[in-house]
């Protein structure tokens, strides 16, 4: 009996003399956080994420068009719109949502869809001040606003393309408005042309800027066609 006694009591001191177990150090417990999560930027401006992690992290843009971020963690802003940076962890992800704001927005596109019909176009802007072309064109003017006068023009009584026309005073605006909101592509004689993708692939619209007169400059836009 003595001797189970005293093998009992030494088992119990050895088992009190085992440390609890813990957390392994090559394996910690992985966290990620952020000092924000959504941010402001004006075109070309940049923000450096702000970001903690137990483990590497990796960055990725939902759409590089309005901004796009480096492996480094640093956003570039790139054309109006909003995106969603992704910022990830070995176990999570989290997300930063980016606004890329515009300065020049006195100019707002007007509400329709090339395609659409006539009576889309009249639910949306009402009676036209004018018509031309046997009512191919529909015209709108603004009395002195932003811009002056704005052209509807029609193929097979389906919106094909339009067109924004401004004084000259005011050609700084619209020209902001293009490259804030656009990528330019190429030159043919007196217009500049802008898509709005980072590729052609990619691209539904084509706008041209330039100067129609001495005392107008016009902004057209109309499908790409590749």
């Amino acid at each position: 009996m003595k001797k189970i006694v005293y093998l009992l009591a030494i088992i119990l001191a050895v088992a009190g003399c085992t440390k609890d177990p813990s957390p392994s150090n090559d394996n910690p417990t992985d966290s990620l956080t952020l000092s924000e999560t959504s941010v402001s930027l004006f075109k070309d401006e940049e923000y450096t994420i702000q970001a903690a992690s137990n483990s590497p992290l990796s960055y990725s843009s939902d759409n590089e068009y309005h901004a796009t971020v480096s492996p480094q963690g640093i956003i570039k802003a790139r054309f109006v719109g909003t995106t969603t940076i992704n910022v990830s962890n070995a176990t999570e992800t989290k997300h930063i949502t980016i606004e890329v704001k515009p300065r020049f927005n006195q100019f707002t596109a007007p509400n329709i869809t090339f395609g659409d019909s006539r009576a889309v176009v009249l639910d949306e802007m009402g009676e036209p001040d004018y018509t031309q072309f046997n009512g191919k064109v529909y015209g709108y003017y603004f009395n002195g606003n932003y811009p002056d006068c704005i052209e509807v023009r029609f193929q097979d009584d389906r919106v094909s393309e339009y067109e924004a026309m401004f004084t000259i005073p005011y050609d700084e605006e619209a020209k902001g408005y293009i490259s804030e909101r656009f990528k330019y592509q190429y030159t043919h004689l007196t217009t500049d042309y802008y898509i709005n993708a980072l590729e052609t692939v990619d691209a539904t619209m084509l706008v041209g800027s330039y100067e129609i007169n001495a005392r107008y400059w016009g902004i057209i836009f109309k499908p790409y066609n590749q």
